[in-house]
């Protein structure tokens, strides 16, 4: 759960970066290499956002099989990055 944040801020970075480029070599400021570099970047910030998010789901399933709860009942996993930690 951690990890889809700095996911979803890197896609959306990507996305910026993508529409910039597409604006720069509409107007001729930027070449159809850059565009294509752009492209890749968004595609593969797409493409890990979607992994972190299947993965987030099939660990919410073993956790379901392993309470021996049903996979489709819903329950709420509280994000451990966000607690404070404990001073030893």
């Amino acid at each position: 759960m951690g990890q889809e944040d700095p996911a979803r801020a890197t896609l959306n970075d990507a996305q910026t970066v993508l529409e910039a480029i597409e604006a720069k070599l509409a107007n001729g400021f930027a070449t159809l290499p850059d565009a294509l570099e752009a492209r890749v970047a968004f595609a593969q910030a797409q493409y890990e956002f979607a992994s972190i998010l299947g993965l987030e789901e099939i660990a919410l399933g073993a956790l379901a099989t392993v309470l021996g709860a049903s996979p489709t009942e819903m329950f709420r996993v509280e994000d451990v990055s966000k607690s404070p930690c404990p001073r030893p």
